[in-house]
């Protein structure tokens, strides 16, 4: 974690998001296996929100902070890996984007009208979907939330694109992978530069 926490400071300073995959790559070389699923939940919380800031659209003048909404399901398995990604926020919580400080909150998602209305009262201005949700259509009504409060959307599962999430941030052996969907987050009101989209595979 010291390592980490260094690096991490270094990656403040990057004005390349191909440095930041670099660097999350360099954290693949781990011992056991419940050390690298750690690991990986670490780089993507550090790409998750240096993708944020190439977001043209995201965050308003003079705004000082935002939150990071990371929803999951009832199920043990979601919630654990909510509080995973909570926990390795929580690492990152010195570094801003475009700016702005963050802070995360859990969404449990019991319902759509449930999920929107939380989102709305928690002031909820980015969302990472956790993984192990009981239902796929669970997902689909997170991402009709996003979309119609204009919540950019990250999730490590690839398949979660298929149901309206806009980025997916996968492990391919040693390196990191971005998947965007360009329908879905432009929906979702992000405008992405084109440098995160020449480091990403596109889809429509």
């Amino acid at each position: 974690d010291r390592i980490l926490m260094s690096a991490c400071h270094k990656f403040s300073s990057f004005r390349s998001l191909a440095c930041a995959l670099v660097l999350a790559s360099a954290f693949a070389v781990v011992d056991t296996r419940e050390v690298s699923a750690d690991s990986a939940v670490r780089r993507h919380a550090l790409l998750a929100l240096k993708i944020l800031s190439y977001n043209r659209s995201f965050g308003k003048r003079d705004q000082r902070s935002f939150v990071f909404g990371i929803a999951h399901d009832d199920p043990d398995a979601s919630e654990r890996a909510a509080r995973r990604l909570l926990a390795a926020f929580a690492q990152l919580s010195r570094f801003k984007v475009k700016g702005m400080a963050f802070r995360t909150t859990l969404l449990p998602f019991k319902s759509a009208d449930h999920f929107a209305e939380i989102c709305r009262k928690r002031g909820v201005a980015a969302l990472f979907v956790a993984g192990g949700f009981a239902k796929e259509q669970f997902v689909s009504d997170i991402a009709a939330v996003a979309r119609k409060q204009r919540l950019p959307s990250v999730t490590r599962e690839a398949a979660y694109l298929k149901r309206g999430i806009a980025i997916a941030l996968v492990q391919d052996g040693s390196r990191q992978r971005i998947l965007v969907n360009l329908t879905h987050a432009k929906a979702q009101g992000m405008a992405l530069k084109a440098e995160l989209l020449s480091l990403a595979k596109v889809s429509h």
